[in-house]
């Protein structure tokens, strides 16, 4: 070896030695990412097509999960409701979440948030025709904080805009609400003592009854216009689950056509750079549905959520129903929420689960849909109740749909 081939053996050496010393003591947010993981995204995303594409044009699958620790409540944070020990506001989202997340080899999280926190008190008018809000500043901040920490991570983050039993107006329907908890969404001061029923309540929002929904586009554009700049948070899910009620308030009659017209010219005013996520109707297998057409801005993805007990036939129906109005419109689709067929329930997950689960991954991989399970911790997660730790089961399952 002559004397220049031999200093650079040398070199490299250690070079090799100083690297692998370096890495030893890393802290690095990136070092213990699996070798199967959805690939990292870095900068704004668009849409070509049916895909979600980076800036380089390269598809993008966005796989993540739901973190739900800012959705529920009506401004103050990790209130208790008094005799309900179970029942509590909004609460900052936990610090291990992040690095977990991007460990475990997932791209993306889809955070709830809700109206009802960030605008606690009603906007008032002014003498001179505008209105005032009075924005929640410890909800943003703690809203600021949880995309700061994704970010650091290399998580990307998907706010959605949440309601579940529509508001803290009323009282939360369901087999494991042991306590009756309030609901999540849309602020108390929306529905005076005229308006008692959550039907009603829905009915009044998707008629557009007084300009509500100008006011549900002022709050989305403070959240939108606060993130223009900041590549982490890539989309905006424009109104959780807008689901219709039987006979009373059919699929037709919402006018979610109307609503994401209103929303999206809003929030396109402010971030021109986010995707625009929007959901429709429940799909109740007789080919009606409240969307009509995609909403007419640049970069729209069409969301659904996949909550049936097996995948083949039910889940399959669905998920090929609202392909094939993906398809037909020309926009990606994905998956917002899914429990893997109740297999990320705490208590009692059904046997055979892993199947459904194992099938519905593959089919998504193969059609290029992506996904957010429900959720990071809570009833139905990928964490075991009251610690941090996965599931093992539940996370070997989703690291096979990456």
């Amino acid at each position: 070896m002559n004397r220049a081939g031999r200093g650079r053996g040398h070199a490299r050496w250690w070079v090799g030695l100083f690297g692998a010393l370096l890495l030893a003591g890393c802290t690095s947010p990136f070092a213990s990412r699996p070798s199967t993981s959805a690939p990292r995204i870095a900068g704004w995303l668009h849409t070509t097509g049916t895909q979600i594409v980076d800036t380089a044009g390269h598809p993008i699958r966005l796989v993540g999960v739901n973190v739900t620790d800012l959705q529920s409540g009506f401004g103050v944070r990790a209130e208790r409701m008094p005799g309900k020990p179970l029942c509590f506001g909004w609460r900052a989202v936990p610090g291990k979440a992040a690095s977990q997340i991007w460990d475990w080899g997932f791209n993306m999280v889809r955070l709830p948030i809700a109206w009802a926190d960030l605008e606690p008190l009603p906007p008032v008018q002014l003498p001179d025709g505008a209105v005032r809000h009075w924005y929640n500043r410890q909800y943003l901040a703690a809203l600021d904080d949880a995309v700061t920490a994704f970010g650091n991570r290399g998580i990307s983050v998907l706010i959605d805009m949440h309601q579940f039993q529509w508001s803290p107006a009323y009282t939360r329907v369901s087999p494991e609400n042991v306590q009756n908890c309030p609901g999540q969404g849309m602020p108390k001061w929306l529905y005076p003592t005229g308006i008692k029923t959550l039907r009603s309540a829905k009915a009044s929002f998707f008629s557009n009854q007084d300009d509500v929904q100008a006011l549900f586009a002022q709050a989305w554009q403070e959240v939108a216009g606060r993130y223009a700049h900041n590549a982490t948070v890539i989309g905006f899910d424009l109104l959780n689950e807008p689901y219709s009620l039987g006979k009373t308030l059919p699929p037709e009659s919402l006018d979610l056509d109307g609503l994401y017209r209103r929303v999206g010219t809003a929030i396109r005013a402010v971030n021109r750079n986010a995707l625009l996520f929007f959901e429709d109707t429940q799909d109740s297998l007789t080919g009606r549905f409240g969307v009509t057409h995609p909403p007419e801005f640049r970069s729209v993805v069409y969301s659904f959520h996949l909550y049936r007990r097996d995948w083949d036939p039910l889940g399959l129906q669905v998920t090929r129903d609202f392909l094939a109005r993906a398809d037909r419109w020309k926009v990606p689709l994905w998956i917002g929420e899914s429990n893997l067929f109740n297999g990320m329930v705490n208590a009692n997950p059904p046997s055979g689960w892993t199947g459904s689960a194992l099938a519905m991954l593959a089919y998504d991989k193969a059609h290029g849909i992506g996904w957010a399970v429900w959720a990071y911790a809570g009833p139905s997660s990928v964490v075991s109740p009251g610690t941090t730790d996965p599931k093992p089961e539940v996370l070997s399952v989703l690291r096979q749909g990456l």
